[in-house]
């Protein structure tokens, strides 16, 4: 059986392109010739920057896909960041986000968020008035040797004393979207954190380690956590687990994806 992982390392605080333009006949292939399609006005996005694709407060999720081993597996990144498993199939989402003794902010509300795509990495800087005058890196790789991801994030400048980072996961259901996901296709919120996703995930955590059971019936998730295997009654389930990695200082707990609107729910 593949093994997959995902590590969340953590030292936070608490814890040249050359553009090439072509000219098509719009009347025969559908394309206007400039900064049309279809005609539609078109929009840069991203800017070149060395080695690197960069877009500051993109809009779009899950839009820029890690990949790592030459399996179906891939990290649903984008210009925010959120982050999805595809095993394939949905391996859950992840989220962040910061809290204060008086406020708390999901960073994907940030004011400042930069986006950088580097050679099969995904880089984010993250500024706002709620950390300070200081910033939060988060990068992320997708694994080469197993169906998993990597990521760091780290602090620059002032950050203000007290903040706390925590990362929300869940949502994995092993469930197969009719295109794999793909964009313009499936629904743009396929890989978002749906409470219904979260049925029969079962965590079982050890000292800076977690399993994640999902993909089968309640009765086999639980018996797979004590060890025990068990038959689904339903062929088309199949038994999934992740083992994640995290922090041996932080903290961790289970909370219900239905009460879960903002940081403070944590």
């Amino acid at each position: 059986m593949r093994r997959r992982y995902l590590y969340i390392p953590s030292v936070i605080a608490i814890m040249s392109i050359s553009p090439v333009a072509a000219q098509y006949n719009g009347a025969a292939t559908g394309l206007v010739a400039g900064n049309y399609w279809n005609g539609k006005e078109r929009e840069l996005r991203y800017r070149p920057d060395g080695e690197d694709f960069v877009i500051v407060n993109g809009t779009r999720k899950f839009n820029r896909a890690l990949y790592g081993t030459n399996t179906g597996f891939r990290v649903e990144a984008g210009d925010k960041p959120e982050f999805a498993l595809y095993m394939p199939n949905m391996g859950g989402n992840m989220q962040f986000g910061v809290m204060t003794d008086n406020e708390s902010k999901w960073i994907n509300d940030f004011r400042h968020i930069e986006f950088r795509y580097r050679a099969g990495s995904a880089i984010y800087t993250l500024k706002d008035p709620v950390i300070g005058k200081g910033e939060i890196i988060i990068t992320l790789l997708a694994m080469g040797d197993a169906d998993g991801m990597v990521m760091k994030i780290e602090t620059n400048g002032e950050i203000d004393k007290g903040i706390r980072l925590f990362t929300t996961y869940g949502g994995a259901n092993n469930k197969r979207f009719s295109r794999n996901g793909d964009l313009g296709v499936d629904p743009v919120d396929c890989f978002d954190l749906k409470p219904d996703y979260c049925e029969n995930n079962h965590f079982k955590f050890s000292e800076g380690r977690f399993n994640l059971y999902y993909g089968a019936s309640k009765e086999v998730v639980l018996a797979a956590a004590a060890g025990v295997r068990e038959k689904d009654d339903n062929p088309k389930r199949k038994l999934r687990v992740l083992h994640g990695v995290y922090p041996s200082k932080a903290d961790f707990k289970i909370v219900s994806p239905y009460v879960v609107t903002t940081p403070q729910d944590m």
